[in-house]
């Protein structure tokens, strides 16, 4: 990948590399499944950088898209739990309106839920499939002409139904996605632990709207 291809994020994940090497410590930039603590199965870091004293698991994101991303939340307080373990969010500025959700994006959170349904963490799971659902609204209000920054998810979906680009079933299963995510951060997920079957129809749907909206974009 050239450089001018990079995305905003793989452009900071690579300086914050550059700086933790400059500390001494092995800083390496994951491509595929990493061995992680019991508990953290699964999940895959933007960046991992360790000294034989520390290791840190960094993240990059929009900030933006960093107070919809709840599955950080239960990342961190996982990595908190672990002696000699640290997580570290780094929030970047937003790209500007107008850039949509790529195919890489969505790939890379389905590649997260498989990771983290391989591991029995289907609450994670359920974290990254609601995040990809969110990024595909957002692009399907943006093509709509709605004022995407400064309106919830939520919202978007709700008008994008109102629009009829939206069906209102699809809207539904989503929503009770997020709703779900929602309860996790707030009660002991082992209780309401999502199964294997409702993560992946959420995927399933995402890919069904992947689709409509590749379809009404070739035909504009």
């Amino acid at each position: 990948m050239t450089k001018a291809s990079l995305t905003p994020e793989e452009t900071k994940i690579r300086a914050v590399a550059r700086q933790y090497r400059r500390r001494g410590y092995t800083a390496l930039v994951p491509r595929g499944p990493i061995e992680l603590p019991q508990g953290l199965e699964g999940y895959v870091p933007d960046l991992i950088a360790t000294n034989g004293r520390e290791t840190v698991l960094v993240e990059v994101k929009q900030s933006d898209a960093v107070r919809k991303a709840n599955e950080l939340t239960l990342v961190a307080d996982r990595v908190a739990r672990l002696p000699g373990w640290r997580f570290e969010l780094i929030a970047i500025a937003p790209e500007p309106a107008g850039r949509l959700a790529t195919r890489e994006q969505l790939a890379t959170l389905a590649d997260k839920v498989d990771r983290a349904l391989a591991a029995g963490l289907s609450d994670m799971a359920l974290d990254y499939a609601a995040h990809a659902a969110g990024l595909l609204i957002t692009e399907a209000g943006r093509l709509e002409g709605l004022k995407v920054d400064h309106m919830a998810t939520r919202d978007v979906a709700r008008e994008l139904v109102v629009r009829g680009v939206l069906p209102k079933p699809l809207f539904e299963s989503f929503d009770l996605a997020w709703r779900r995510r929602g309860e996790l951060m707030h009660l002991d997920p082992t209780e309401l632990a999502p199964s294997s079957e409702e993560v992946r129809q959420v995927m399933r749907l995402i890919e069904n709207l992947r689709a409509e909206l590749d379809a009404e974009s070739a035909a504009a």
